[in-house]
């Protein structure tokens, strides 16, 4: 990259495709009582707060 904004532009770019194929899918309004198994990674930002970036998600 020759900049920060040309690096923010990629992330921001992944960020979105993942939303489009993972999150764009769920239906929010019927997870209640329901499992939601998650792949992806995820950073420790403290030991109570936990940021995740799903590759794949399933409901059962």
């Amino acid at each position: 990259f020759t900049n920060q904004i040309e690096y923010q532009d990629a992330g921001s770019a992944l960020n979105n495709e993942m939303k489009k194929e993972v999150l764009a899918k769920v239906d929010t309004s019927t997870l209640t009582g329901k499992t939601v198994s998650v792949v992806g990674a995820f950073k420790l930002v403290n030991p109570k707060s936990w940021l995740v970036t799903p590759v794949r998600l399933e409901v059962k």
